[in-house]
Formats: C-alpha cells, structure tokens, sequence
C-alpha cells in the first residue's frame, strides 16, 4: 500500500512539472538573437544566417502545445513570437533576399490558389498541426484575441512593416510593448502622415488591407489611429472625423535589413 501510493505521489509530480513547463515558455534564447542582430528595427540577416541559435529557438516552441497556456496574454505572446522567429528563420536560411516575396513560386497570379506563396507554405508544426505563416498570422489577428496592435507587432521582413523589437513578447509585458509599438509605428512619418491644417491623412497599406478589422470605413480607422497620436491630432480627428480624408501608402517589401 505505502509503495502504491508513493507511486501516485511519483507520477503526479511529473505532471506537475510537466503542466508547468508547458506553461513557463523560456525565450531566453530568442532574447539573446535578437538583441544581436535587431537594431533601430531592421535585421543583420548576413550575420544571422551564421547562428544556429534561432533555429535552436524554432525546435523550442515546436515541442510547446499552447492549449495548455492558461493565460491570453501569455498565449498571444506566444504566438506573436512564433510567428517573427519563423520569418526571420526563412530569411536568414534563404539570405541573400531583395524580398521574402522572391521566395513564392510559380505564376503570380495563380500562386494563392496553388498554395505557392511563401505565406501558405508550412513553416511550422505546433502541437501536431502543420502550419503556415497565413495561419499563424490568422490566430494573431482574427481568432479570439481581436487586439488591432497586434498588426504593429508581427513582422513581414519588409520596410513597410512596423519596426522589430529586440526582446521577445511576454504576457507580462505584452500591453506596453503593444502600445509602443503602435505609438512608434503611427507616428512614423516615414510610414504615416496626418495633416491637421488640410485634415489629411496619408497612411501606410497595412490599414487597408486589413480595413474588415479596422472597422470597413475611414472613419473608424482613423478613430482608431487617433488613440496613439499627438493630443491636438487626436482631438481634431474625434472631433471632426468626417472632414479628414485617408489615403493609403503602396507597401515597400523591400527587404528590412541592415548591413
């Protein structure tokens, strides 16, 4: 009897550590690549393509199931982090790139029905499922997290894209470096441009494309970019919204290094 139960005791250890290393996500390593080979937002793709740690990060996250991360934060982080280790893993194994587009294949106009972008391609398996970069972008953007800031958090290795940060996401953290990250991207004047004298608002692609999320209109775009601009911007465009006209930048897919 005394041997059964020390037994039970045994095995409900090992599940407690196992629950707990399924929850407890080390991005420790991620951490340390980025913060060589990020700097003001671009990436050294040359330098990266030589280190073998991103990819020892890549087989971290694999053996993750994410089912078991309890909190939202936690799990949204996660996936953010999955996703731009991914893409930075694709570069840098297929570097020297003038853009991740150079990586689709065949006709252009027939890859998304063939499944030959690089986007639907599967980069990935987490928790049995093979998964491609569009899928992973979808649980980001449009499953139960419905947080915009996300779209200035994830990256496409392009120009145009917002700046990459050079530490990993955290749950514990994820709500500041999501407003900073929006803050940083909006008030980019390289990327967006608001005009108060003529009430006109020139912004990057990235709106339009995603225009279901943002609310269908420009009106509610620009309500949303408000949240993150200077006080007398904000306040004109809540203000006077109707009266602001929105354009869209074409997307530079060039790619986001830095030598």
């Amino acid at each position: 009897m005394k041997q059964r139960v020390l037994l039970l005791l045994f095995y409900f250890s090992l599940l407690q550590i196992n629950n707990a290393q399924s929850r407890e996500i080390n991005y420790q390593l991620y951490n340390l690549v980025l913060k060589k080979y990020i700097k003001l937002g671009k990436v050294k793709y040359k330098e990266l393509s030589n280190d073998s740690r991103l990819s020892g990060f890549v087989k971290q996250i694999e053996k993750v199931n994410p089912d078991t991360i309890k909190s939202s934060n936690d799990k949204l982080a996660f996936w953010i982090n999955v996703y731009n280790s991914i893409v930075l893993k694709i570069i840098s194994d297929n570097y020297p790139l003038k853009s991740i587009n150079d990586l689709n294949t065949g006709i252009a106009i027939l890859s998304p029905v063939l499944g030959k972008l690089i986007w639907d391609k599967k980069v990935i398996k987490i928790n049995n499922n093979n998964l491609s970069l569009a899928q992973i972008d979808h649980i980001i953007t449009a499953s139960d997290f419905k947080d915009l800031r996300v779209h200035f958090a994830i990256t496409y290795a392009a120009i145009g894209c917002p700046p990459l940060r050079d530490e990993a996401y955290t749950g514990e953290k994820l709500n500041e470096q999501l407003n900073e990250q929006a803050r940083t991207f909006i008030n980019d004047t390289t990327k967006n441009i608001f005009d108060l004298k003529s009430r006109k608002a020139f912004v990057s692609s990235i709106f339009e494309s995603y225009e279901k999320e943002f609310g269908f209109n420009n009106k509610s775009t620009l309500i949303f970019l408000s949240n993150f601009l200077p006080k007398k911007i904000r306040e004109d465009i809540l203000a006077n919204s109707d009266q602001w006209d929105l354009s869209f930048k074409s997307f530079n897919w060039s790619l986001n290094k830095i030598d």
